[in-house]
């Protein structure tokens, strides 16, 4: 009997994600092989709004025992409730493979993009959820610095918001500090598994709104994949400098997005409904991560397009620019529209 298409991307080393932590979602993809999963308050307030039936006693327990709280440490108070519930489907995968996989991504207070020491002291409360919990912080100039110190102190970090290579590698190398930190702390850090993500649909999104406002005559073909040329060169760096951090991909927007990012050491954090017709589909898997972009889609990309290239490019940014990224703009108001999400659904039951 042929392999799923889930399995032989599996078998070429490849990690598969169910990139929310819906509760029906994540039972499936486990067994389907799913080795983690990720969440933001998006992806929160969207599983509350879809399964509210089945989280309003939560929500009333929560607001009847919390007096004396607002209703944005009550909506905080059911995120980390519905994170453990997530961390606990994944748990057997956590301890099968000695910690090494089988993490739940909870991101940190996305308001606090801009401030290290509170993305510091909400990472390492979150950390104490479950064993294994993966923090998620922006790769900000102060979430970089976060994510330093809190692999220093033994937890394992997402970087999100993140969309070129310059901040994959700065992240990468903020990561081996912090590690050797760990080591010489007397921390094992064999179940610290930091992982990068790229966001490879936004990053698609992004040059195609900046040929809206050029309104060039190039191919409009190129712009899928401009996400994927980003990620497979910082693929290669991260192979040639032997990160430990892992090259994540998540936005998915078209099907390169997965047939053409499979390889060894690498994740695909793919929405539920993505990973099921991926996975329908009658193909055989081949390993894609090295194979190159075609020329004429990246020529123009890079010659008509000096965004992709300061995102393609290693070294084209300082870190106090990575928050004024256009698509890092785009996506922690986002976030924090996500956030503003699950406090409306708590206010909304706060004030009945």
């Amino acid at each position: 009997m042929k392999e799923s298409n889930l399995t032989q991307t599996k078998n070429h080393g490849t990690e598969f994600w169910n990139d929310s932590c819906d509760f029906n979602e994540l039972n499936h993809a486990v067994k389907e092989g799913a080795t983690g999963a990720t969440s933001n308050p998006v992806i929160v307030g969207a599983v509350l709004n879809k399964n509210l039936n089945h989280f309003q006693g939560l929500i009333d327990e929560t607001i009847v025992t919390n007096p004396e709280k607002d209703e944005r440490e009550i909506a905080w108070s059911i995120i980390e409730n519905v994170a453990c519930q997530a961390a606990k489907i994944l748990e057997p995968v956590y301890s099968s493979n000695n910690g090494k996989t089988g993490k739940l991504c909870l991101q940190v207070n996305p308001l606090y993009y801009n401030n290290s020491k509170k993305m510091i002291d909400h990472g390492l409360k979150l950390a104490e959820l479950a064993p294994n919990i993966a923090i998620k912080v922006p790769a900000t100039e102060a979430g970089i610095n976060a994510m330093e110190e809190l692999t220093a102190q033994n937890v394992t970090v997402n970087a999100t918001v993140s969309f070129s290579v310059s901040q994959a590698i700065h992240t990468a190398e903020a990561i081996e500090k912090g590690l050797q930190k760990a080591q010489a702390n007397g921390f094992n850090t064999e179940t610290i598994t930091p992982y990068i993500t790229l966001m490879v649909g936004r990053i698609d999104d992004y040059i195609k709104r900046c040929q809206d406002k050029k309104m060039l005559d190039v191919d409009p073909g190129c712009f899928h994949w401009a996400g994927v040329a980003v990620f497979k060169n910082a693929y290669k760096i991260f192979k040639q400098r032997g990160y430990k951090s892992k090259i994540l991909a998540a936005a998915y927007r078209n099907h390169m997005h997965w047939d053409q990012l499979i390889g060894n050491n690498l994740v695909l954090s793919m929405p539920y409904k993505w990973w099921n017709a991926f996975n329908s589909k009658t193909k055989n898997v081949t390993q894609t991560i090295e194979d190159h972009i075609p020329e004429k889609h990246l020529e123009q990309l890079y010659d008509n397009f000096p965004e992709f290239r300061k995102i393609y490019d290693q070294d084209t940014m300082t870190a106090s620019k990575y928050s004024n990224l256009e698509p890092a703009i785009h996506t922690l108001l986002q976030f924090a529209g996500g956030l503003d999400q699950v406090c409306h659904i708590v206010r909304q039951n706060m004030l009945k």
